[in-house]
């Protein structure tokens, strides 16, 4: 291969590392990690007042739930993401339909899921 190919390929690889999370994904209900190329399910949510995201745009959290007594992984969406357009701030992501469905039924209560 030529030298300018393989630095094109390394340029792309350094642009798509900085796209990655700097956090591996964990499911939000069952907690499994959930590898980079595995279909990804999600619900997103409204942050109560209580849960100051401020300067988290893009980061994993996690979210203690009292009522479950347990914590869930959450992403906080970025400003001009879609998700934030619609009113979203943080966004639950599940290894399966049916982790969604759990999550649907178990945070729910806390807060505002849709």
């Amino acid at each position: 291969m030529s030298q300018g190919v393989e630095r094109e390929k390394d340029l792309f690889r350094k642009r798509r590392d900085k796209l990655r999370l700097e956090d591996s994904l964990k499911c939000g209900w069952c907690g499994d990690y959930i590898d980079d190329d595995t279909e990804l399910f999600g619900i997103g949510a409204k942050a109560r007042p209580d849960i100051d995201i401020t300067g988290l745009e893009g980061k994993v959290i996690d979210i203690f739930l009292t009522r479950r007594d347990r914590n869930v992984q959450a992403l906080v969406v970025t400003k001009d993401s879609p998700a934030k357009k619609d009113g979203k701030d943080l966004l639950f992501v599940a290894c399966s339909e049916s982790c969604v469905e759990a999550l649907k039924q178990g945070v729910g209560k806390e807060l505002a899921l849709e």
